[in-house]
């Protein structure tokens, strides 16, 4: 995490062990919300706010592939919605701890890696023997946009229902969840959750402009998030 210089990655100070053993990091203090908290407390985000976010997350994804990075847990509890310098709804992405090296830069992930959150991760991160690259993270930040618009990941159930699900559901089961999400929305949101890795967008660059070209991109800007937290929270 050290290594990315976006602003929608989380600035890290310091890392370490404590006395007893344990590890550590510092990271900055982040005053807001994670998208899960958000969802939670005001429900699913209007799809222009949710599509601002995303394309912020698409931004980080980006260079932390550029270094061979796969994030791997791009769940709502790991997306912090911020207020920093009276700047809204700037989107943080937290908790490095699953990143793996990408099989495309060389260097597949172990095959007893952790997959992360099951609810929001790829099928081939729940597969022992398969490896991950950036397109992993691009199933993920749509599963995470899914949530942000309906307020529940694309599969719901116990862990091993959610796991089947992500391996064998059909997509169109998916689609009837995102009733209500604007169709030129709602088409890019299906490609990042396509089960087969080479159906899906190659990049989260390539998934951020399909997102500038929907309807709902032009909705929300800093001045709208700003009037929401003044509105709906103490900043």
């Amino acid at each position: 995490a050290s290594l990315l210089r976006h602003p929608s990655a989380v600035t890290v100070y310091d890392c370490g062990l404590a006395t007893d053993g344990s590890p550590y990091y510092a990271m900055e203090f982040l005053p807001g919300l994670t998208v899960a908290g958000l969802v939670e407390r005001f429900g699913p985000l209007p799809a222009p706010r949710a599509v601002y976010l995303t394309r912020q997350v698409c931004g980080v994804l980006e260079e932390a592939h550029r270094y061979g990075l796969v994030h791997q847990d791009l769940s709502p509890s790991n997306v912090f919605v911020a207020v920093l310098g009276g700047v809204c709804d700037v989107a943080k992405l937290l908790d490095f701890g699953v990143v793996a090296a990408s099989a495309a830069a060389g260097h597949p992930v172990a095959s007893d890696a952790v997959p992360g959150t099951p609810a929001y991760s790829a099928p081939e991160q729940l597969v022992r023997s398969a490896s991950v690259d950036a397109r992993a993270d691009v199933y993920g930040v749509g599963a995470l946009l899914a949530c942000m618009l309906t307020g529940h990941p694309p599969y719901e159930g116990t862990t091993k229902e959610i796991v089947q699900a992500h391996l064998s559901e059909p997509l169109l089961a998916v689609e009837r969840r995102l009733e209500g999400v604007p169709a030129d929305l709602k088409a890019p949101l299906l490609r990042c959750l396509a089960r087969d890795p080479d159906e899906r967008f190659p990049s989260a660059a390539a998934f951020s402009a399909a997102l500038a070209e929907c309807d709902a991109s032009q909705g929300w800007d800093a001045e709208a998030a700003r009037g929401w937290w003044q509105s709906h929270l103490d900043e």
